[in-house]
């Protein structure tokens, strides 16, 4: 197996898109950051609970669809938005007391996000221009 042959993972992997790649970044920075709280999840989780309580019934309703909308424009946040949060979430957990081992995975997962991040925004323009390289010379 070279290089050439990554497979049907390798390939969707490399083919990233920018909105899919903020999706992806921000949930391996949601991810970062509950692990980071992991004391305070259970606080969290009741509150996102007694949210979802107060929420649902408006997106059942008639002004369901404002709230789909809303959501749909903050959701996945702007690549700079991502990269501030990645860094800041980084410095955070770099500059914590807690133990090396603990600052560990959120500091990785903030690293993977990023990469992400880099991946997707930067992927479609390579790729692009390979695409308009290579047609001329197969048609």
């Amino acid at each position: 197996m070279g290089p050439g042959s990554a497979g049907r993972y390798g390939e969707a992997m490399m083919k990233l898109e920018p909105g899919a790649a903020r999706r992806r970044a921000a949930v391996c920075v949601i991810f970062a950051a509950v692990l980071w709280w992991l004391e305070w999840m259970p606080a969290l989780l009741v509150l996102a609970f007694v949210a979802w309580l107060i929420v649902h019934t408006r997106f059942e309703g008639e002004y369901g669809d404002d709230l789909r909308r809303a959501r749909q424009r903050l959701w996945p946040p702007a690549s700079i938005v991502l990269i501030a949060l990645i860094v800041a979430g980084t410095a955070v957990y770099g500059m914590s007391n807690r133990a090396p081992i603990a600052k560990m995975l959120p500091i990785a997962l903030n690293v993977i996000a990023l990469f992400t991040l880099i991946l997707g925004i930067r992927w479609p323009v390579v790729a692009s221009r390979e695409r308009s390289a290579v047609a001329p010379l197969s048609s």
